[in-house]
């Protein structure tokens, strides 16, 4: 050991400097304790700042009051509040003023982050990472779940989500997740049951005996020892007491207070609609709910759940078992940890967890290291550890009383037993306890907790809160402020500041309770009723109106059945109530509860201040305002000033009529509307996956394909009547076509006739001829010359037949004009299916864009993958150097392990065990088994590399699996499981309260009893099951939550609302009817074209007809001439059939060419897909056809597709297609 910070021949640690100017202890090979009351411990380990703790292999805390624990884990850089840095995990980082970090590489680098998980990191102040990889990289993030990132405000709850400034996210792209089990909306009108009707009394106003008090109409107390006071309030089992209208105390031992207050058993409920629901609960405030057992709420509509767990502040929940949360809005779900805020709602130290930052194992084992080095022959351990078998550990931590524990900065315990834990406080008395900041015990069994709490009577005293007094023997204050001035006396308030639960025994002061003793002694000399009359006109209250009450110095109650409590209460309406110094009810049916609350007529004011004008309004919350008719107003300076206005959360405004205002700073201004948020500071909900179920809610992709649908029918119809437009224009021009050549085979009939003509003219020339003849010969060479005259006539006919077969070969060439027309047709459709491949590149194009800005982010992931890999490598050869001084460890070890005893045995309990580099075990029967793993408590287990189990007892096993709490189990790696019983099996699993279990690789479960058993699923809420792998659940069946409060979605994931959603299906609506209507058009167009060309083609035939009968009429002396004309027009008649055919072929073909185009088109791109295959069909006009089509992402900026379609009738043509696309 150095003894003299001179590392000397005389030292046994390995070269270990102490700073000899101050208290301090290094101890193992290069260990250096530099800082004033420092304490290092472990090779190379240094502490230099003052009344700093490093224990491990190369640790450094180096921040004033820092804590570093684990293989290379750091804390340093602390600010002058003494916000001290807590490192706990090998290579763990705390960087920052009030920063912690828990788990193997955690990292928490700036002021008030926590960062909890293997790989866990905090970039920004106040933020809060949980689970394996988790990141926060903006100002108070919150990432709950393994690889999960929050950025500024922002909240990420699941296995790799990521949640972008101010929004809350369950999922991220491509990895979105189903919230589920969403009731459809209700109201709050539930009424009083049956029961509750039967058991009224025969008496509508007062019902007493020797053993009971009823006090109004319907009012019941049945049962020994009850009180009931207000119209239909219940007091139904012993020792119950009721008072205000509906109010009920239906169990032993319960009382409720205020309007429909509800009280279980041993349970207290005070304030309007405030209900204590579980065993011994306290509910104190207008709709406070305490269901869990022994639960504390204090505040307008606090809640506390869970066991032991306890809510003071507007709007504060505590869930977990244990769990305390103060401060309005202030948010807790996990075990035995003090929550001072929540998202959006932080202050200066937010959401820090006692269990993983202050008060933790973490002390014990630094005390337990202090002490297997400090041990010399005595029982007692620490530097100020002066009395036998005491324990101190912490900067000035002084132990001098036998047993005695002193743990922490500036600790005094000097009794006998006296424990002291936390910062600055002092326990002296025997068996005194001081736990938190600041706190005073003293005297025999004094115990104070909180912060500034004073527990100083002689004998027993208990107080229990911030600034909570007991100064009395065997007195108890419970609650901030509290005072307790007298001996065997309970108090939760004090002077003006009264929560009306004091003193067990019999009252002395005005704001105690009485007793039964008291009451039955007022009851018997109260006059000529035997039972009870209250009707005074004594000093100083007044009880004017009948079966009137008023309590309290000049407190007034003016009206039939009114109620004044408190210091100049006025209540001067028929069943008014004014509870509260200066409170004011001035109408009937009107409740002012609280100091200078004001309420009129029918209205209700709770808090300091609050203000309730508007007939039948109400007002909840220190200077709230309800001024217009049956209007409410909730939280802090919250106003309401419409008619039925409704405005919840902090200085939020319902101005117009019927108008809601939900949350802090909200504006609600038109008639009938409802505001989450106000101008420039609306709310959004982000990563909701599509919608499956009828309860669940819909994003903005499902509303993005609902309008594609639309428009994709629409660009159909758009192409199907252009086609239709482009075949009727064909057809007209082949109706002219046919016209012309009708006109043309008209010509040639007449070309005919004259060649007929000419033959009979030269028949006749030739008979003349033969005449002559015979009369003389000289004459006959004449009529031979003619006959050979004549011979040419007929040659010219002959030439005039052939000019009528050129003709028809025009009228041929003509019909050959119609088919280069219908072809040009099937080219105009090409173009128009080259149109269709165009915009299906266009959408390409813009896939194309949307997958590199996709592989953007992928790189920058990737980016992120290997600096990981880089650290992760950093870590493995700070590992192997850490290796190379295993001789020397193995000495100080074994040093250890003999400390370790020798503690073991004092405590009686089993020896710890640290086996691997940098391991930490602290505690009865604890075991680290794993590089750089910390176990610290009673029985713990941590199993693998970074592993943590901090508790009585937990399990973690697996590389960076940490387990915090009571019997919690974490098991694979990067699991993280807090609370009581909860349970985290699986890669990167989370379990986050009471009986929480995160079954399967990457899922969250946060409530109580929540379950999560698929992949990467995430149950959100008490009770809450989430089966399906990638889905949000925030509820279960039969016990379904609505999700409220919803903006509109912008991007492809958000979930849309009900307005976004009925927009969308009437834009649907009207496409379908504008796409009914071209249909028809185009329908009617066609059959007028059928029309045109049968009549036209009617026509055509009747002039074949008359033609072919024309030329049969030829003589039979140009037999030869007339033959080869019938074949011609014999031709031309087979041509114009084979043209009809064609025709009819054509339009074959325009349909089955439609409906290629049609099957060609509708190739997309599946977003996050390289490689997409689309098959479709088609039918238009009776043609059907089908599609193949590929596209491949080659380069983030590259796309090529490609596609075949074909005709499924006769005849059916066969097109392709291929493109590529690209994108910057």
């Amino acid at each position: 050991m150095n003894d003299n910070g001179v590392a000397d021949e005389g030292d046994t640690d390995g070269g270990a400097v102490s700073n000899s100017e101050y208290p301090s202890l290094a101890c193992g090979i290069d260990a250096k304790a530099e800082g004033i009351s420092s304490t290092a411990v472990g090779t190379a380990a240094v502490a230099v700042g003052a009344n700093s703790v490093a224990v491990g292999n190369s640790v450094s805390a180096s921040g004033t009051g820092s804590i570093a624990i684990g293989s290379g884990a750091v804390a340093e850089h602390v600010s002058t509040y003494d916000y001290s840095a807590t490192a706990v995990g090998a290579y763990s980082r705390a960087l920052n003023e009030g920063a912690v970090a828990l788990g193997v590489s955690s990292r928490a680098d700036t002021v008030g982050s926590t960062a909890i998980g293997s790989s866990a990191s905090v970039q920004a102040p106040r933020g809060v990472a949980v689970g394996n990889g988790a990141q926060v990289g903006g100002n108070a993030g919150v990432a709950v779940g393994a690889s999960s990132f929050a950025s500024h405000n922002a909240v990420a709850l699941g296995a790799n989500s990521q949640a972008a400034m101010d929004t809350v996210s369950v999922g991220s792209a491509g990895n979105e997740r189903r919230i589920t089990n969403v009731a459809m909306a209700k109201e709050s009108t539930d009424a009083v049951n049956l029961q509750q009707l039967i058991d009224f009394g025969t008496n509508p106003y007062v019902n007493v005996d020797l053993n009971n008090i009823a006090i109004g109409v319907g009012s019941v107390s049945d049962n020994y020892n009850s009180i009931a006071i207000g119209n239909t309030s219940l007091a139904t089992n012993g020792f119950s007491i009721a008072i205000g209208a509906a109010a009920e105390a239906s169990q032993s031992h319960a009382t409720a207070i205020g309007y429909a207050g509800h009280a279980a058993e041993g349970a207290a409920a005070f304030g309007y609609q405030s209900n204590a629901s579980g065993l011994n609960a306290t509910a104190l405030g207008r709709e406070s709910r305490s269901s869990g057992q022994s639960s504390i709420s204090i505040g307008v509509n606090s809640n506390s759940e869970a066991i032991d767990s306890i809510a003071i502040g507007r709007y504060a929940e505590a869930y977990a078992p244990r769990s305390i949360s103060i401060g309005a809005n202030s948010l807790n779900d996990r075990e035995n940890t003090v929550s001072f805020g929540s998202t959006g709602y932080e202050r200066q130290l937010t959401n820090i967890a006692a269990a993983t930052e202050l008060t933790d194992a973490v002390n014990l084992a630094q005390l337990e290291a202090y002490a297997k080095v400090v041990i010399s022959g005595s029982d007692s351990v620490g530097l100020f550890a002066n009395g036998d078998g005491s324990l101190a550990a912490g900067s000035i931590a002084d132990a001098s009383g036998e047993g005695a524990i002193a743990l922490g900065h500036s600790q005094f315990s000097a009794g006998i037993g006296a424990v002291a834990l936390g910062s600055e406080n002092r326990a002296d008395g025997n068996g005194a306890v001081a736990i938190g900041y600041w706190n005073y015990a003293f005297g025999d069994g004094a115990v104070a907790l909180g912060s500034a709490a004073n527990a100083t009577g002689a004998y027993g005293s208990v107080a229990i809160g911030m600034s909570a007094n007991a100064s009395a023997d065997n007195s108890v204050a419970l609650g901030a402020d509290s005072r307790a001035d007298e001996a065997n006396t309970v108090s939760v308030g004090r002077d003006g500041y009264e929560r009306r639960i004091t003193n067990v025994s019999a009252g002395t002061r005005d704001t105690d309770v009485v007793n039964l003793a008291q009451l039955n002694s007022a009851v018997a000399n109260s006059g000529n009723n035997p039972y009870l009359k209250v009707n005074s006109f004594h000093d100083p209250a007044r009880a004017i109106g009948e079966e009137s009450v008023a309590i309290g110095r000049n407190a007034t109650a003016e009206s039939y059945a009114a109620l004044a409590v408190g210091m100049e209460s006025l209540a001067t309406g028929n069943f008014s109530v004014a509870v509260g110094q200066t409170s004011r009810a001035l109408g009937s049916f009107s409740t002012a509860l609280g100091a200078s609350a004001y309420a009129g007529t029918g209205g209700t004011a709770v808090g300091v201040g609050a203000y309730s004008t508007g007939q039948a309004s109400s007002a909840f919350g220190v200077d709230s305002r309800a001024t217009g008719e049956r209007s409410l107003a909730l939280g802090v300076v919250s106003k309401a000033e419409g008619f039925d206005a409704t405005s919840i959360g902090a200085e939020s405004v319902a101005i117009a009529d019927g108008s809601v205002a939900l949350g802090a700073l909200s504006v609600a201004d038109r008639a009938n509307t409802v505001s989450i948020g106000a101008a420039g500071a609306e709310r959004q909900l982000t990563n909701l996956a599509a919608g499956t179920e009828g309860t669940d809610a819909v994003n903005l992709d499902q509303l993005n394909a609902v309008r594609d649908l639309a428009g994709n029918a629409a660009t159909d119809a758009s192409n199907a009547l252009a086609a239709a437009n482009g075949a009727q224009g064909t057809a007209n021009t082949a109706l002219t076509n046919a016209a012309t050549a009708q006109s043309a085979a008209e010509a040639a009939q007449g070309t005919a006739n004259s060649a007929l003509a000419n033959a009979a003219t030269a028949q006749s020339t030739a008979d003349q001829a033969f005449a002559n003849a015979s009369t003389a010969q000289g004459t006959a060479n004449n009529a031979l010359s003619n006959a050979n005259a004549a011979q040419g006539t007929a040659n010219t006919a002959l030439a005039n037949a052939a000019n009528a077969q050129g003709t028809a070969n025009t009228a041929l060439t003509n019909a050959a004009t119609a088919q280069s027309t219908a072809d040009t047709a099937l080219a105009d459709a090409a173009t128009a299916q080259g149109t269709a491949n165009t915009a299906l590149a266009n959408a390409s194009t813009a896939q194309s864009a949307a997958e590199a800005a996709q592989g953007t982010a992928n790189n920058a992931l990737s980016n992120a993958a290997t600096a990981q890999g880089t650290a992760n490598t950093a870590l493995a050869s700070a590992s192997d150097a850490v290796g190379k001084a295993d001789q020397a460890l193995d000495v100080a070890q074994t040093a250890l392990a003999r400390a370790g005893n020798l503690v073991g045995n004092n405590e009686g309990g089993a020896m710890s065990q640290a086996i691997g580099n940098g391991a930490v075990a602290g505690g009865s029967g604890t075991l680290a088994d794993g590089a750089g793993a910390v176990s610290l408590g009673l029985d713990n287990q941590a199993i693998g590399n970074g592993a943590v189990a901090i508790g009585d007892p937990n399990l973690a096993t697996g590389t960076g699996a940490v387990a915090i709490g009571a019997d919690n189990t974490a098991t694979g790696n990067g699991a993280l499981a807090l609370g009581n019983t909860s349970s985290a099996i699986g890669a990167s699993a989370i379990a986050l309260g009471d009986t929480a279990g995160a079954a399967a690789d990457g899922a969250v479960a946060i409530g109580r009893g929540a379950q999560a058993s698929a992949a990467n699923s995430v149950a959100l809420g008490s009770g809450s099951v989430a089966s399906a792998a990638n889905t949000v659940s925030i509820g279960a069946t039969g016990t379904e939550r609505r999700l409220t409060n919803l903006a509109a979605g912008t991007a492809g994931t958000d979930a849309v609302n009900v307005t976004q959603l009925a927009q969308e299906s009437a834009l649907r609506e009207a496409q379908r009817v504008e796409l009914g209507a071209a249909i028809s058009n185009e329908t009617a167009a066609r059959q007028q074209f059928d029309l045109q060309l049968s009549q036209r083609m009617d026509a055509y035939d009747t002039a074949v007809t008359d033609l072919t009968a024309g030329l049969a009429s030829e003589s039979s002396a140009r037999l030869a001439a007339d033959t080869a004309l019938a074949n011609r027009i014999d031709t031309v008649e087979n041509r114009m059939n084979q043209f009809a055919t064609q025709l009819d072929q054509l339009d074959q073909r325009i349909a089955s060419s439609t409906a290629v185009a049609t099957a060609m088109s509708g190739n997309a791109f599946l977003p996050d897909m390289k490689f997409n295959l689309t098959a479709n069909v088609a039918t238009y006009d009776g043609a059907h056809a089908g599609s193949l089509q590929v596209g491949a992402l080659v380069t983030p900026n590259v796309a090529v597709n490609a596609g075949v379609a074909t005709g499924f009738n006769r005849g059916g043509r066969t097109a392709a297609r291929a493109g590529v696309t690209f994108g910057w």
